[in-house]
């Protein structure tokens, strides 16, 4: 029922209520009921022809009294005239006419019955005091439409004198029988006539009936003024008009369904979606909307209508099967004025492309993340309170972040407490939007309780369209061992000069240390056995090794090349090197050296080094004191500890130290890595390295609080060769058996070449000098080219501004292919002392050298049976 029907019905039942008085006073019956056969009001008269009381009858059905009355609606008649049979409260029935008509569209309905005979109606005072009283105009006419009775409604409502005008006339017939057949054929139902009584305009709907009485045809004619719902209605239309073209100009759909779901109007958005309103009005929304058979599931519309709120909800069109665009629908309740809901408003709009950038945001937003969630750079971003809302794998584990931050502050996050006031105060600026990026390399952040790492940092700025801050992304990585690394190349680079320096140092101390053995060597010979000088003199000789043991590490740190190998009692050195490292400490040595050691063949230097670090490192893990252990044993590896399979002697350390922590000892090998403030980190790094460089491995055990092991393998030699005996400081006088021989010396040091030509004229030799490479060659060209060849050529490795023995070996081997040459240097750890053989070289003699040193060169190299001479 639409609004302006609620209406109309309100305003007829109202009148109704104001006629009720009026209508007790009619001496016939009269009774109105609404649509559904309600009675709604009965007068007392139609009550006393019924027999009931008036109360009984009000809100009974009339299709109780009579069941044709039921019919009244369905026959579309504004007035209706029929006889029928009603039933009183006793049961009985009586035979009346009933004469109607529609008081209001919607379907109430007034109707008059009377038993009394037709002519009756025809009396003056019966006409007269009936139907002047009724407000229906009521016209008597012959069929030719002249007037022979009107009531004096119908007098106002048509304008006429009584028994002077015709209503043909009046209402525009002009051919009047067809027209009345017509209407008459029709149900006799005129409505909408516009008449102009007096001037003014009325609308008025006029019923007419045929009556036959006697011989002659009458027209009665039932005239309702109904001026008043036509201008509601005009009224209503213009609104109706007005509401459907502010409907249709909304951009975005708008359609009414009623509480079962059909459509009862839709806008022109609604119709460009979903075709014509003709094609999709009365039709399920479900159906027309959504292609479905039955509601969508979770219907919005269905629970505004339950809960009588507003619901929305994003939907596809035109199926959820195979959607191509999205429409966010909001249903709104619809009541009439009772406040009862009676449908729902749905409002429809087009957010397809809004969908779809969304869903790109999204897909974006999902594709950041993941790039953000698999860098190595730690990400973190704050809104404008500088609260984190965003933070990624990366950057908790760089920050050892196991709890959730969100929402925390960033500076609780990084910990800025200790950091300095410039770097907080930019970090706040780019938070504020005062710049828009700050940057910091290297910033020392807290991590736990105990470690720090080194972040670098770059803030930005984020802000909104206006340019306003809304908050900042900090991208950060740790730049430690990047930080350490700088630091150690720099070390490296200091150490480098040094090395260079000492490298530089050891080669001259080595000359002048050759210069000492010698004089002190000779002056041996010179000396009677049982002279006490001689004890001095091979006290003299004892601290020349010792020195020239400095001078090997020197050239060690500073090169650290290849070991020159020779074949050594280990179970010696290592009681040696010990016992003088220890020399002074609370620490005290205990030795388990097995009694069938094998020998082995490595540089005694560096290997010396090894064995003084790890001692060192042991001694400085007991400070109150303690007991070192050292075990030597021979070991076979197959292919265990990393070692190739073979024989190794494995060397044993075992201190009663604080130990290493588990989360370092991992480490403990690396250059430049020290728990001790003021360590260096080359020491174990050092050892490691020679012995990796002499083919073997060393290894550390460690339980913090209980000490630490180190275990160190060195391939040891298989073969029957005793070791070699210790040479004794004491020179036995030369013997003059000693086989003669021509000797040629290079080397660029003065001292160096007097006390060695000296030494080889003490041992018979013919020797010659010469100052560098090019001299050497020419010397050695003239004796071959004389017949009288050198034996022997010493020659020192490196001859600054002259041609050294690298270079001069290759081209005295190219003039004499058997020519036998020594390679001297006080670079004892350059790759030609190690490898001598591959340069061509028959030995090597490592400056500085003693008398027996030189001797034992000679004699190898030299032997009786071989000599040219």
């Amino acid at each position: 029922m639409s609004p302006a029907s609620l209406e109309d019905n309100r305003k007829t039942i109202s009148l109704s209520l104001h006629c009720r008085q009026f209508l007790d006073y009619l001496p016939i019956a009269a009774i109105c009921w609404n649509a559904e056969g309600m009675i709604l009001e009965v007068n007392q008269g139609a009550a006393r022809l019924l027999s009931y009381k008036r109360e009984e009858l009000l809100g009974a059905k009339i299709v109780n009294l009579c069941p044709s009355l039921a019919e009244v609606f369905t026959k579309g008649k504004s007035v209706f005239r029929r006889r029928v049979s009603l039933k009183c409260k006793d049961g009985s029935f009586i035979r009346v006419d009933i004469e109607g008509c529609l008081l209001a569209k919607e379907g109430l309905v007034m109707a008059f019955l009377r038993r009394d005979p037709l002519d009756r109606l025809f009396e003056p005072a019966v006409w007269k005091t009936l139907l002047d009283s009724v407000h229906l105009g009521v016209v008597i006419t012959d069929v030719r439409g002249r007037m022979i009775r009107a009531n004096a409604a119908g007098v106002r409502l048509l304008g006429l004198a009584r028994g002077k005008r015709n209503l043909f006339e009046l209402l525009g017939f002009k051919d009047e029988k067809s027209q009345l057949e017509a209407r008459l054929r029709s149900g006799g139902q005129i409505s909408g006539v516009r008449i102009f009584p007096q001037g003014m305009e009325l609308w008025v709907d006029i019923a007419i009936h045929r009556l036959s009485f006697g011989e002659r045809d009458y027209l009665v004619w039932i005239i309702s003024d109904v001026t008043e719902q036509v201008s509601l209605s005009n009224a209503l239309h213009h609104s109706h008009k007005f509401l459907q073209n502010v409907f249709d100009a909304i951009n975005d759909g708008l359609s009414v369904l009623d509480k079962d779901l059909n459509i009862l109007g839709v806008n022109s958005a609604m119709e460009r979606w979903y075709g014509r309103a003709e094609e999709i009005v009365g039709r399920k929304c479900y159906e027309i909307y959504q292609r479905r058979r039955e509601p969508c599931p979770d219907c919005p519309s269905l629970r505004a209508m339950e809960t009588g709120r507003t619901h929305r909800k994003i939907v596809p069109y035109p199926s959820y099967e195979n959607p191509e665009g999205w429409i966010d629908l909001s249903s709104y309740p619809l009541r009439d004025q009772g406040g009862r809901i009676i449908g729902v408003i749905e409002y429809c709009k087009d957010i397809s492309e809004l969908k779809k950038a969304q869903d790109e945001l999204l897909t974006e937003k999902e594709r950041l993340i993941t790039i953000l969630e698999g860098i190595a750079d730690g990400v973190i971003s704050t809104d404008q309170e500088g609260r984190v809302v965003f933070i990624n794998p990366a950057a908790r584990r760089i920050l050892e972040i196991k709890e959730n931050v969100l929402g925390r502050s960033f500076g609780r996050v990084f910990r800025l407490d200790e950091a300095s006031d410039e770097v907080v105060a930019g970090l706040f600026a780019v938070l504020k939007g005062e710049r828009q990026i700050f940057e910091v390399d290297d910033i020392l952040v807290p991590i736990g309780d105990e470690e720090e790492k080194y972040l670098a940092i770059r803030a930005t700025a984020l802000r909104d369209p206006q340019k306003k801050g809304i908050g900042m992304v900090l991208v950060f990585r740790d730049v430690t061992e990047k930080k350490k690394i700088e630091e150690e190349l720099s070390r490296a680079e200091r150490l480098e000069a040094l090395g260079i320096l000492a490298g530089g140092i050891a080669h001259d101390f080595n000359n002048i240390l050759t210069a000492l053995a010698g004089n002190l060597s000779l002056a041996t010979l010179k000396i009677p056995e049982d002279s006490p000088a001689r004890d001095y003199l091979e006290g003299a000789l004892k601290a020349l090794d010792q020195a020239k043991g400095l001078t090997t590490q020197l050239q060690t740190f500073s090169r650290g090349g290849l070991p020159v190998k020779k074949a050594v009692s280990i179970a010696d050195l290592l009681r040696e090197t010990v016992i003088f490292t220890l020399r002074g400490s609370n620490v005290s040595p205990e030795f388990d050296l097995s009694s069938d050691l094998l020998q082995a063949e490595v540089d005694p230097g560096q290997i010396h080094q090894v064995i003084q670090n790890i001692v060192i490192n042991a001694d400085q893990a007991m400070p109150h004191g303690g007991k070192l252990y050292i075990r030597a044993e021979n070991y076979i590896s197959e292919g265990d500890e990393g070692l190739e399979p073979g024989v190794y002697i494995k060397l044993t350390f075992r201190d009663q130290g604080v130990g290493i922590p588990e989360n370092i000892i991992d480490r403990i090998f690396d250059p430049y890595f020290s728990t001790k403030q003021k360590g260096s980190g080359l020491g174990l790094a050092s050892a490691y390295s020679i012995v990796k460089r002499h083919g073997g491995t060393i290894t550390v055990e460690s339980v913090l609080g209980h000490g630490s092991t180190f275990t160190v393998y060195l391939p040891a030699i298989v073969s029957k060769q005793k070791t070699p005996p210790r040479q004794s400081c004491r020179r036995e006088q030369i013997s003059s058996s000693s086989p003669p021989g021509k000797v040629l010396l290079m080397d660029d040091d003065q001292g160096v070449r007097d006390v060695a030509s000296q030494m080889l004229e003490g041992l018979g030799y013919e020797v010659a000098l010469a100052c560098e490479g090019r001299e050497a060659l020419e010397l050695y060209r003239q004796a071959l080219e004389a017949g009288s060849p050198f034996d022997l050529v010493i020659m020192d490795l490196t001859i600054p501004g002259g041609m050294g023995g690298r270079e001069a070996v290759k081209r005295l081997l190219e003039l004499d292919p058997r020519a036998q040459v020594v390679v001297s240097s006080g670079y004892s750890n350059d790759d030609v002392m190690a490898n001598y053989q591959k340069y061509g070289f028959k030995g090597v003699l490592a400056k500085p050298f003693k008398l027996e040193e030189l001797k034992r060169v000679l004699e190898e190299i030299l032997p009786a049976s071989s000599q040219r001479h």
